[in-house]
């Protein structure tokens, strides 16, 4: 969600260089940086491998969703409303499943006993399933917004950190020029005022 629109303006920008991209979760993403099959990547979960060198290029939210008429959508949210709530979560491996974990962690909340009805292996998934049933999700405010402005899915007054965006290339091999002219646009856009968006303002991970 955070990354097309600025390939898009490398695209625009360099005309002869083709762009492919790899969809994969934080760690399938590590793992492609780190087997050569990307020279980049972008993930919002933690990484930690001393092969792989991180930069923090933004930042986003994580937030808790539900349908409109879910009873929790009505009423003050309380650490106790969560723990007994219903789930649509991300996959094991998901940055977001794993900073959702954290932050429940933080709020007293043993994730070991959440009701966790269903795992998904993406975001509109898990907003899909949840806009129809009694399941709470947990996914980036980024991903939500088109969810939200459709009402199909309202989004809960519990407050959870927010996340970073960071950008892995592996410390042995040398940057392509095509990567350090991706890396310079993306330096560019983040100085720029009007395109360095911080969460709660839509961008359109």
């Amino acid at each position: 969600y955070w990354l097309p629109e600025r390939l898009a303006r490398f695209a625009h920008a360099h005309p002869a260089i083709r762009l492919n991209i790899l969809g994969g979760n934080t760690v399938q993403t590590a793992q492609a940086v780190i087997d050569g099959q990307a020279e980049l990547g972008f993930v919002e979960g933690e990484v930690d491998n001393d092969l792989l060198s991180k930069k923090t290029v933004s930042e986003d939210r994580i937030a808790i969703f539900a349908a409109p008429d879910h009873p929790l959508s009505r009423k003050r949210i309380r650490a106790e409303d969560l723990a007994m709530a219903q789930w649509v979560l991300r996959e094991e491996g998901s940055g977001t499943r794993a900073h959702f974990e954290n932050a429940m962690r933080k709020a007293g909340i043993d994730c070991t006993t959440l009701g966790i009805a269903m795992t998904l292996p993406s975001n509109e998934a898990a907003l899909a399933a949840s806009a129809k049933s009694n399941l709470l999700t947990a996914v980036s405010e980024l991903a939500a917004a088109p969810h939200l402005a459709a009402g199909l899915v309202v989004k809960l007054q519990f407050a959870l950190a927010a996340r970073r965006f960071e950008m892995l290339k592996h410390r042995a091999r040398g940057e392509s020029r095509a990567a350090i002219a991706l890396v310079s646009l993306l330096s560019a856009l983040a100085d720029s005022p009007d395109q360095s968006r911080g969460p709660g303002r839509q961008d359109k991970s």
